[in-house]
């Protein structure tokens, strides 16, 4: 009686495989597919169930062939004791083989039973990892819906998530339906704003922008190269105009120093510098010789500055014969150190007359002053000639001179060495 039994629990089981794959590819989509996997897994229990009940009453009837088999020995060993025993022992015997047979069927029930059991216990696995997938399925769902997640693996909790994430789907839908509208009404109004733009601009209103982009982004890079172009130009006419306003500057500089080397002009500005030079030596000079009443002026004309009478400047022409000796005298040594500080030599002077405009005080100042000539160069001659009898006593090397009174000539008559004389 157990044995129709166990294949109603294996179509149930293969009913409930059916029904758990079912709700593994429509947990997602419909709450049909739920409520499916639902019922195949009430069903699935309900198989294991009997199947559980089956092997119950499996192992009951072993339990009961195994006593059966019992009183049967039982009853072997009581009738051995009477009646034919050969055939008490037949039937014994047939008993005993009909209570083994009901024993092995038996055991071969349970075994079917337990293999059963197993394979719902398999199918039951099965499809609680089949809902399990639809409780990650859902959670995924819900995270992307913005729902609360956490599903259980039961139907209940199951159906009710469901019923929220198509709530909170429908929701969304529904906004971005609202937002797709207003999307499409901007973009309506955004093209009527650009065609207007354009319009305005003296465009086309349909005009591909960028195309037009590109093709103003290719000019202004042709532009900023022509820009390039013309600023390395600028730049190129700057340091010409630059070398121009050298080049002006130095022929400017050289026109005038052609100008200023030209013979006349070049030995003019020489001598000025000279004459300028000479004068500022000998004012320190004159001013010694004067006893600090005279200088020269310091524009290289020689004009005398009489420090006694506040600085007057006037000209050499104005100044006494002794005046004007003292000042000669005064520009001979200046131009004796002038020519030293060049690197040059002066090696002889004559000075002629003059000394007799003298008085005593300057006498000794213009001596003092050819004294100086001699002192500052050991191989310098000075010749001085005069009259004046005052400077044989400061000269040592005399050559006297006088005319003879026969002829007129001008001999030496002292001074001189045997043989030399002057005419």
């Amino acid at each position: 009686g157990a044995a129709p039994e166990l294949e109603d629990a294996e179509a149930a089981l293969t009913a409930a495989r059916a029904a758990a794959a079912d709700a593994a590819e429509e947990a997602m989509r419909t709450s049909t597919a739920l409520a499916r996997a639902e019922e195949a897994g009430d069903a699935a229990r309900s198989a294991v169930d009997t199947a559980t009940a089956a092997v119950r009453e499996a192992k009951d009837a072993v339990e009961e062939a195994e006593g059966s088999r019992r009183l049967a020995l039982e009853a072997v060993e009581a009738a051995l004791g009477s009646g034919d025993p050969a055939e008490a022992l037949a039937g014994h015997r047939a008993a005993v083989g009909e209570a083994d047979a009901a024993v092995a069927e038996a055991e071969r029930l349970v075994a079917d039973a337990l293999e059963a059991e197993e394979r719902e216990r398999a199918r039951t696995v099965e499809a609680t990892g089949a809902l399990e997938e639809v409780r990650d399925s859902l959670n995924r769902l819900a995270e992307r819906l913005g729902v609360d997640g956490g599903f259980g693996t039961d139907a209940p909790a199951l159906r009710e998530g469901l019923g929220r994430i198509r709530e909170a789907w429908i929701a969304g839908k529904r906004a971005a339906d609202d937002a797709l509208t207003e999307a499409t009404a901007a973009r309506e109004r955004a093209e009527k704003a650009r065609a207007r733009v354009l319009t305005d601009a003296g465009l086309e209103p349909d005009l591909d922008l960028a195309a037009a982009r590109s093709a103003a982004a290719a000019s202004l890079e042709e532009l900023e190269q022509q820009a390039a172009t013309l600023r390395s130009r600028l730049a190129e006419l700057e340091d010409l105009e630059e070398r121009e306003a050298d080049t002006i500057g130095a022929r400017d500089r050289l026109e005038r120093l052609v100008a200023d080397l030209a013979p006349s002009r070049f030995l003019r500005f020489v001598l000025d510098e000279k004459r300028r030079v000479l004068a500022a030596i000998g004012s320190e000079r004159l001013e010694e010789l004067s006893a600090g009443r005279y200088r020269f002026s310091d524009d290289g004309s020689f004009d005398v500055v009489d420090l006694m009478a506040a600085e007057h400047t006037r000209p050499a022409s104005s100044l006494s014969g002794g005046e004007t000796f003292l000042a000669s005298l005064a520009l001979a040594l200046a131009l004796a150190e002038l020519v030293g500080r060049d690197g040059g030599r002066l090696d002889a002077f004559f000075l002629d007359e003059g000394f007799g405009s003298l008085d005593p005080e300057h006498l000794d100042l213009a001596m003092d002053g050819i004294e100086r000539l001699v002192a500052g160069a050991a191989d310098r001659l000075v010749v001085v000639v005069s009259h004046v009898p005052a400077l044989r006593e400061r000269i040592e090397d005399l050559i006297v001179l006088d005319k003879h009174p026969a002829t007129g000539d001008t001999v030496v008559t002292g001074g001189a060495r045997p043989g030399e004389g002057a005419a």
